[in-house]
């Protein structure tokens, strides 16, 4: 996606969710939250913009027109993606930090409502045909036909480990293919060496994953037991077939090795399948290890 794809969020319906307009209902543990994005006032959204290097002023317009401004001059530099990280800073959230709950259950709130003003957004930029996501606190614009899972990453890991699907995306939609590979064979091992670590355990060594894959998957009990539903224990299994497949794919046909003539030429469509299987993949055994903690 290029810059000027982000003009879709010059939309006034768009401008009320970020303004802070737009309130919803967030229910969770069984109690139900009303909230939005923080409010900004006129004077805010110049704050907001000199930080960016504009100066606007506030004189008679209304707060539409500054904000749709600054998301137009945003857009022209190329830096729309970073007023949305500007916008949806967790610090920014006052209403959900002084709610009479622990930091976990903020989070969650936080979380929810991020999701819920996502999707709303969507709404308004359908006919663009394109879809606005988050990743790592970074935001992306994808096509409405793309299907790559970016997961929620609610659990506690690296700010390394957290960034990958994000870039996994960025190398797709910028159809540098062979890196997309690389990635996902890398955050496959990097999570799994995270695990074991978090579990004091010894790992083999980088470049070896399937045997990572094996170790983490044993370190979380994740073997064939006649305790889990046979379909269950399919599905982990297969799992194994992916990390082999990726990791294979990886040693093959990816940017890391000089294979020359004999490299395969992977298409978007087997890029994404990749990087989806990965994502899933890590996802997936991110969710075990948190659920044992």
């Amino acid at each position: 996606m290029g810059k000027q794809d982000w003009v879709c969020l010059v939309n006034k319906d768009v401008a009320k969710i970020l303004e802070g307009d737009i309130t919803y209902k967030i229910s969770i543990d069984d109690k139900e939250y009303e909230l939005g994005i923080p409010y900004l006032t006129g004077s805010q959204i110049c704050d907001i913009a000199s930080q960016f290097g504009f100066n606007f002023s506030v004189n008679n317009n209304s707060r539409w027109e500054i904000f749709k401004s600054l998301i137009n001059v945003c857009v022209q530099k190329g830096v729309a993606d970073r007023l949305l990280s500007a916008l949806f800073r967790r610090e920014r959230f006052e209403s959900i930090n002084n709610l009479p709950v622990n930091e976990i259950e903020q989070d969650k709130i936080f979380g929810s409502l991020c999701q819920i003003v996502l999707e709303d957004i969507n709404k308004h930029i359908v006919f663009s045909g394109k879809r606005l996501g988050i990743a790592n606190k970074q935001f992306f614009l994808f096509p409405l036909d793309d299907n790559l899972i970016v997961p929620e990453n609610d659990i506690h890991t690296s700010d390394y480990l957290r960034a990958f699907p994000g870039r996994i995306k960025m190398d797709l939609n910028n159809e540098a293919y062979d890196s997309v590979v690389t990635k996902s064979r890398t955050y496959i091992e990097e999570t799994c060496i995270f695990i074991l670590e978090q579990k004091g355990l010894p790992h083999s060594e980088k470049g070896e994953v399937e045997k990572l894959y094996g170790e983490c998957k044993d370190s979380l009990n994740m073997k064939r037991s006649s305790e889990w539903d046979d379909l269950v224990s399919d599905l982990v299994n297969g799992l194994n077939k992916i990390v082999k497949s990726i990791g294979s794919m990886r040693n093959k046909n990816s940017d890391s090795h000089g294979v020359g003539s004999k490299r395969v030429s992977i298409k978007r469509r087997e890029a994404s399948l990749i990087a989806n299987s990965s994502i899933t993949l890590c996802d997936y055994l991110l969710a075990v290890f948190e659920s044992q903690k």
